[in-house]
């Protein structure tokens, strides 16, 4: 996915001079880490210290590790800027995948046979794709729709783990949605968001499947986590101390309507989040999360207790409707 240094940043790295960087790369980049910072202190003269820790997108830019080191600037490469934002202290620089999608998207095709009207849905690795996967689908009589964001992601297509607007713009106007891209996460909060057929071509593993009803599995197990939120007496309410997750005013307001509805309520910080540090915490009944919504979907069932997002909290608080709560099920906002 990154053979060289793309030219923009080549020439940012000139324009800025930096004296000592602060490289973060998500996994799929990682095997390749050395030869990318080797590449960049060449095009640079900077010295490069790679991070080890997690890096799970735009809103996790650790400038407070960068500031920690002594870095002046942070590169981080295979995301896209939050709403296509730039920033002063960070470089981030997109990745493309280049595999040819027609192969998938022709097996995509044999599944959805009855659907006439296509939605299309990737991530930024794969959004200068989506024109090509549009020509396929259209040479076999499919309507397609592409929707423009309204939140954080940058382009049209695109949608991120907290933002389907992409997405919702398009859903009334499709039968089913397809989506490109690696992973299962993205796909599933296709089908919960729209409530639409949502199949999923993964170049990665090279598979199509149809995730319809696990994304109905889905919705129901948030449900029930919900259902058995109400009944926790001691709520750990989870506030992320990184970048754009930093919700520390929406942490204490959660804490103190949980306190008006006769819960205990305690804040728990941290930065980099694991279900076996919460399992630890034996007095929490349950636990609120305001950080990134995938931590309440994809860590809850090693931790055994609800693991609610804000807007689900809201909901088992009776602050929300069930019907307001599915609008927009991924966002952190409280309404």
């Amino acid at each position: 996915m990154f053979d060289a240094l793309p030219p923009e940043l080549i020439e940012e790295l000139r324009r800025r001079s930096p004296k000592l960087i602060l490289l973060r790369l998500p996994d799929g980049l990682r095997p390749n880490c050395a030869a990318i910072a080797e590449s960049i202190a060449r095009a640079s003269g900077a010295k490069v210290i790679a991070s080890a820790d997690p890096c799970y997108g735009a809103c996790d830019l650790a400038p407070e590790d960068a500031e920690a080191i002594g870095a002046d600037l942070i590169v981080q490469i295979g995301h896209s800027p939050l709403g296509g934002r730039r920033r002063g202290d960070a470089l981030i620089i997109e990745t493309k995948a280049e595999a040819d999608p027609a192969p998938l998207i022709e097996r995509a095709l044999d599944i959805l046979k009855a659907e006439r009207s296509i939605g299309l849905a990737t991530t930024v690795q794969h959004v200068h794709q989506l024109d090509r996967i549009r020509e396929i689908l259209e040479a076999s009589s499919k309507e397609v729709r592409i929707g423009r964001p309204s939140g954080w992601a940058a382009y049209e297509g695109q949608v991120l783990g907290c933002d389907y607007s992409a997405a919702k713009a398009v859903a009334d106007g499709v039968d089913a949605f397809l989506f490109f891209g690696g992973g299962r996460f993205h796909a599933l909060g296709l089908g919960m968001v729209t409530d639409k057929r949502v199949i999923a071509a993964d170049p990665y593993e090279g598979r199509v499947v149809d995730l319809t009803d696990d994304a109905k599995r889905l919705l129901r197990a948030r449900c029930a986590a919900i259902e058995a939120f109400k009944a926790a007496k001691r709520v750990g309410v989870l506030v992320c101390l990184k970048g754009s997750q930093k919700r520390l005013r929406e942490a204490a307001e959660l804490e103190g309507l949980l306190e008006r509805r006769g819960k205990g309520a305690l804040i728990l910080s941290f930065r980099d989040l694991r279900a076996e540090a919460l399992l630890s915490f034996s007095e929490m009944d349950a636990f609120a999360n305001t950080a990134c919504p995938r931590i309440a979907i994809e860590d809850q069932p090693a931790v055994g207790r609800p693991i609610l997002n804000v807007r689900e909290a809201m909901v088992a608080l009776g602050e929300l409707s069930w019907e307001e709560y599915r609008e927009d099920p991924f966002s952190q906002a409280k309404a």
